[in-house]
């Protein structure tokens, strides 16, 4: 009896460790955006190395009558820091009889993916990432107030 207790002992030591690995499962992420029963919509996706794609979370636009909308990782800004990534999102609106490209108008918006809560919204007053970088937090360590030099 106490051969098998303690057989059953080290293999309980060492269980934890036969289990498979999962949170370098999936290494990549990426996005779709298509208009959804009307609705312009983007999707995020965590992608493993294999191609399996497990759906993270939805956006959807407030805007009627889009009828194309475009949101790419190209210029995307990553913040490390904070886990979130900033995505452009470009919308073609109809205003009226969309048969002559007069009658479009085109609305820009920027998406904030926040990795750890989830979470997709709008950033309100910002619409392109082209002029924009994110502020590297540890600058403010290497700024010091000292007058001599």
């Amino acid at each position: 009896m106490k051969k098998f207790l303690s057989t059953i002992s080290i293999f309980g030591l060492f269980f934890p460790f036969l289990q498979v690995a999962k949170a370098n499962e999936y290494k990549f992420f990426q996005t779709s955006s298509s208009i959804i029963n009307g609705i312009p919509t983007v999707q995020f996706y965590k992608v493993s190395s294999s191609g399996t794609q497990i759906l993270l979370n939805t956006w959807e636009s407030s805007n009627s009558h889009v009828d194309g909308i475009n949101a790419n990782l190209q210029d995307a800004r990553i913040d490390q820091y904070e886990g979130k990534i900033y995505l452009e999102v470009f919308e073609q609106i109809c205003s009226n009889a969309c048969e002559e490209a007069s009658n479009y108008t085109y609305e820009n918006s920027v998406i904030e993916y926040d990795f750890i809560n989830n979470t997709a919204e709008k950033i309100d007053g910002m619409s392109v990432l082209d002029e924009v970088q994110l502020y590297p937090r540890g600058i403010v360590n290497m700024i010091s107030e000292n007058s001599d030099g």
